[in-house]
């Protein structure tokens, strides 16, 4: 199961399909908690009677079976906060197009305080220091959507979301199709949803709403995104299996050494290779027990070595490179996997297209011929 459908199964259970009638005595039975909870809280930036009840019948029509309790403005703009019966809080954009869900944490106000007195003080030039304030904080367009965030707008999230564990300088950081929303992932490739300040995060992922349905992730944000990943892997570090007929199609597969899958994947390169498919395998090794043979194996500086040390642990002979592995302290593995962390692999193999589009599902289905084709 790879992290689309996980993620797709974890936002879902709260998406059932309701009858008409169903909809309509839940509609009813919220709406004066809803709108009761508009008029309490009545400010310039509020949802009003008509936002409440619009959004409230987007998430009703996509099949939410959890009681909201209510609706409210959020501290992110054009976010908007849905108190549900117990479940994790929810997000919706005003548009009513995307949600998440997940948990708000935030810098504390004394650690943003002493922040951004290191940053006054660092930035003794304050004309300096306001241009990069501004050009870390390009207007929204949604054009974005998939890119990475710019280096000025990074440098100036980065001392706030360093504050939360297991968030590093390296973490990839993406606009998303949200007004004020970007997305990252941890070095472990766990994913998150953060503001453009970086002071706070959700511990989650977007999601789309569309014509009334839950759709999952925004497949064009990952696309995009995947994309410009693969794009930045350095090829000497991959092992590329190239195409032995005229080449149709470029995948990339993260692979362990003792994960099953990819060693019945692995099976397949030189039938995938004679019908015009280049396989490159990004080593990403998730057993514990696989680390230390692949960093070994990727110690090889020569390409066609290392590729037939990688094909014998794939095919079960690790007993034997004991005696043939090269002997040295190099992790060339991290570098690949640090880039890789854009990704958000939860488990392999995951495979991609060149375009940045992932399989979902399993390689020996018909629908992976159609993925290889384009499709």
């Amino acid at each position: 199961m790879n992290r689309t459908q996980i993620k797709t199964l974890l936002t879902a259970s709260l998406f059932v399909g309701l009858s008409s009638a169903s909809y309509a005595e839940v509609s009813i039975a919220n709406e004066s908690a809803i709108v009761r909870s508009v008029s309490q809280n009545h400010t310039q930036s509020d949802v009003n009677r008509h936002d409440a009840m619009r959004l409230e019948k987007v998430l009703r029509e996509a099949g939410i079976k959890a009681d909201i309790k209510s609706i409210k403005p959020s501290s992110i703009p054009d976010l908007f906060a849905v108190t549900l019966a117990d479940q994790p809080p929810l997000y919706i954009s005003r548009d009513g197009h995307y949600v998440v869900q997940g948990e708000v944490l935030s810098v504390p106000d004394d650690v943003i305080l002493e922040i951004q007195n290191d940053e006054m003080t660092a930035n003794a030039n304050s004309t300096l220091s306001n241009s990069l304030s501004s050009a870390s904080q390009p207007p929204f367009d949604k054009a974005l959507n998939g890119t990475r965030v710019s280096q000025a707008q990074r440098a100036s999230m980065l001392p706030y979301l360093m504050t939360f564990d297991g968030i590093t300088a390296d973490i990839p950081l993406y606009h998303t199709a949200v007004d004020g929303l970007i997305w990252g992932a941890s070095i472990d490739g766990m994913p998150f949803i953060t503001t453009k300040t970086g002071k706070t995060i959700i511990d989650g992922e977007i999601a789309l709403l569309e014509n009334g349905e839950f759709i999952g992730l925004d497949a064009t944000f990952e696309r995009r995104k995947n994309k410009e990943v693969l794009s930045k892997l350095d090829a000497d570090e991959l092992i590329i299996y190239p195409a032995t007929a005229p080449e149709v199609q470029t995948i990339y597969v993260a692979t362990d050494l003792n994960c099953p899958y990819c060693q019945q994947l692995h099976t397949m390169i030189e039938e995938l290779n004679a019908k015009g498919v280049t396989v490159n395998v990004i080593g990403y090794p998730v057993f514990d027990e696989s680390f230390e043979p692949m960093r070994q194996i990727w110690c090889e500086t020569d390409n066609a070595e290392r590729k037939r040390l990688f094909d014998e642990a794939m095919l079960g002979m690790q007993a034997t490179l004991q005696t043939t592995l090269p002997n040295c302290s190099d992790n060339r593995l991290q570098a690949n996997r640090d880039v890789s962390a854009g990704l958000a692999v939860f488990a392999t193999p995951a495979i991609y297209r060149a375009d940045g589009t992932m399989y979902q599902g399993h390689f020996a289905k018909p629908e992976f011929e159609a993925f290889l084709k384009g499709d």
